[in-house]
């Protein structure tokens, strides 16, 4: 079974430095983590706070989490 992403929820993590979202495999929820870095080396715009990372990944989040054969917005 391939991993399903319903909850729109994410936070940002200091600590980590990056961006948490949840998946789902079946019955079990699995934990993601993206790296702000990644985000930062995907745009052209200086990101520096967590309301950035966070408005960069809400803007990426259908090509991360889509399937390779479904259609991207």
């Amino acid at each position: 079974m391939a991993l399903s992403f319903p909850n729109q929820s994410r936070s940002y993590d200091p600590g980590r430095q990056s961006i948490r979202f949840t998946g789902y495999d079946g019955v079990f929820e699995v934990s993601v983590f993206v790296d702000v870095a990644i985000l930062k080396a995907a745009t052209k715009e200086r990101i520096s706070d967590e309301a950035q990372y966070l408005a960069v990944f809400d803007r990426m989040r259908t090509e991360m989490t889509c399937s390779p054969d479904c259609p991207h917005s």
